[in-house]
């Protein structure tokens, strides 16, 4: 998901299990992803995306997954665990696309303005959030005294 948002080509993730007898195995996946990795090009220009946008999109998303809102939506699942109730549920994964989303433009609204974009239709453009969202998320950046207004 966040790989989505930032605008990487999923290809670029891989996570195999491969244990030390498995030397063929290991060689195989590696030459398969550097393979991958050639036929999408370098990153930015082979995912559709320039670089700035996508450094802006990376430090929201470092941001938003560092956050409270992301943590807090697994939150209840730990409360449930150390309950005794097991293991709660996860939050679904609309919801956490959607916060995920919703927060990451937060925060990449708030780097546009302290890189001087300060015109709601231009940080819309860079951010492919609507104008209305962009003032959305200013008048909230306000209310928790993050704009250094």
């Amino acid at each position: 998901m966040a790989l989505e948002y930032a605008g990487i080509h999923k290809e670029r993730f891989s996570f195999q299990w491969v244990s030390a007898a498995e030397a063929n195995r290991y060689v195989e996946l590696i030459k398969g992803f550097t393979a991958r990795m050639k036929h999408i090009g370098p990153l930015g220009e082979g995912d559709g995306t320039n670089l700035a946008d996508l450094r802006r999109r990376l430090m929201a998303l470092r941001k938003t997954l560092g956050g409270q809102k992301i943590r807090t939506m697994f939150a209840s699942q730990a409360k449930q665990a150390n309950k005794g109730e097991g293991h709660g549920r996860l939050p679904s994964e609309d919801k956490l696309r959607l916060a995920l989303r919703d927060e990451a433009a937060l925060h990449e609204t708030l780097i546009c303005l302290k890189e001087g974009i300060c015109e709601a239709s231009e940080i819309a453009g860079l951010t492919g959030i609507t104008k209305e969202r962009v003032q959305l998320n200013i008048e909230a950046l306000k209310k928790k005294n993050l704009m250094g207004v």
